[in-house]
């Protein structure tokens, strides 16, 4: 698994914002001081993260369509497929791989790469 889908929800939204446009603009966004944004991203915020974490979610936090993922065998969302889908060929477990190579050729590879 990859360090990015071992994040709680909101930090994966706000590094997907800042991301898509930048720190600057998401801090703007989501109302919160250009430094916090920056620390909080990082993972150096050293107050309590409850209401950063809670305007996150409430103007990123969407809800994101899932659907049946065959190589993991379960729904996922689309952000998470592209996570999966973006991750290198594993070496080290066949099943692993085995999960890695329908990955390659499932059907909603492009939709979700296309997503983020």
């Amino acid at each position: 698994m990859n360090a990015i889908s071992e994040l709680p929800r909101w930090r994966i939204l706000l590094a997907r914002e800042i991301r898509r446009t930048s720190v600057t603009e998401t801090a703007k966004r989501i109302g919160y001081a250009r430094s916090s944004v920056s620390l909080a991203y990082s993972g150096n915020y050293t107050a309590n993260t409850d209401r950063i974490e809670a305007r996150v979610l409430e103007i990123l936090g969407g809800p994101e369509p899932t659907f049946f993922c065959p190589a993991q065998g379960t729904s996922i969302t689309q952000s998470d497929c592209a996570d999966f889908a973006a991750r290198p060929m594993p070496t080290a477990s066949p099943r692993a791989l085995r999960q890695w190579q329908i990955c390659q050729s499932c059907d909603h590879r492009e939709d979700c790469k296309n997503a983020k």
